[in-house]
């Protein structure tokens, strides 16, 4: 018996040092496009919702001082004046000399109410119904002083003590938005008649009535006006140069239009920018500053102040919004 002899002969099947290279390679490359794509969308997540929460924040922080300012009021009445401007409550008053409006009250908004405020400020009285004291709460028609403001520096309201924690979070530089809001109980406008004691000797004080509304608000602007017209016409504007005050008397017998009057309309802006960017003006500086000192000067200017700005944000990739609007001071009774 004949044995066969057979034979197998396998071909190689595996692979080469280039293919596997080759293999790795491309593998390689796969992952880091896909490390790069998922890098790119947690970075536009992370700025989108840097924007949101910014731009959040930055409306309901508008629409805050828009619904406050809508309620202020200055209760004006009408009085007997002397020769010299004064009125029968005034020490030295002389003989009765003519008739006019008078308030025990105070509106003002302009470009330097506030130490080291960036754009504008308002101020002014409304009934918030806010107290302190227990025997003074559940009065909703309380008389508050208000006042909105926006200051450029770390956040004063931080308790000291986080500073001395390991770790601590920074604090940070920002642009703030600040709400003044004094208890009824410590009113003050009714002890100063006259200027602004009322307000700026307890922003000055150890424990001033303020608190944070929102931060990375970078300009706030306040425009009185009398008309729902075109904002740049001198007939609708009560302020030239953005500086209104009730208190403001004439040396004459006849009163400034804005004596004792609210405004019938005060024209509100605020620009808001993003967390991103504002880490940016912090640590690279840019022409933001410059711009908030000189824009919103003038009033007739206000639409080309607007876009200026805009402008340089957009030249800065800085995200932003605008918001505006057009707020009715409804407890006004204007009179020409």
């Amino acid at each position: 018996m004949s044995c066969l002899s057979i034979s197998f002969r396998r071909e190689g099947n595996g692979f080469t040092l280039l293919e596997l290279l080759t293999a790795l390679t491309l593998l390689a490359a796969i992952l880091l496009v896909i490390f790069s794509i998922t890098q790119q969308t947690g970075n536009a997540w992370k700025s989108a919702r840097a924007q949101v929460d910014a731009f959040q924040a930055g409306r309901l922080a508008f629409e805050a001082v828009t619904r406050t300012l809508g309620h202020a009021t200055l209760n004006t009445y009408y009085d007997y004046f002397d020769s010299g401007g004064r009125s029968r409550r005034d020490s030295g008053y002389g003989s009765v000399d003519h008739y006019g409006r008078q308030s025990d009250l105070h509106f003002i908004s302009g470009k330097t109410l506030v130490t080291s405020q960036v754009t504008h400020s308002v101020f002014f009285q409304t009934t918030a119904g806010y107290a302190n004291a227990d025997s003074y709460r559940n009065m909703p028609t309380l008389l508050n002083s208000c006042g909105f403001y926006i200051v450029c520096g770390q956040d004063i309201l931080r308790p000291a003590f986080l500073d001395s924690l390991p770790n601590a979070p920074a604090n940070p530089v920002r642009y703030r938005l600040m709400q003044f809001l004094q208890p009824s109980e410590n009113l003050q406008v009714y002890a100063a008649t006259s200027g602004t004691s009322w307000f700026t000797q307890p922003l000055t004080g150890s424990s001033p009535p303020v608190q944070q509304l929102a931060d990375n608000v970078i300009a706030l602007v306040l425009l009185p006006r009398k008309s729902t017209a075109d904002a740049a016409s001198s007939a609708t504007s009560l302020a030239s140069n953005y500086e209104y005050d009730s208190r403001a008397a004439s040396s004459t017998s006849t009163q400034f239009a804005t004596q004792n009057q609210l405004p019938p309309l005060v024209e509100t802006v605020l620009v808001v920018v993003d967390e991103p960017a504002c880490k940016r003006l912090e640590s690279q500086g840019t022409a933001i500053a410059s711009l908030q000192a000189s824009l919103f000067q003038q009033s007739e200017k206000l639409d080309s102040d607007v876009s200026t700005l805009e402008s340089e944000l957009i030249r800065e990739h800085l995200n932003y919004r605008v918001f505006r609007t057009v707020v009715v001071l409804r407890n006004s009774k204007w009179t020409n």
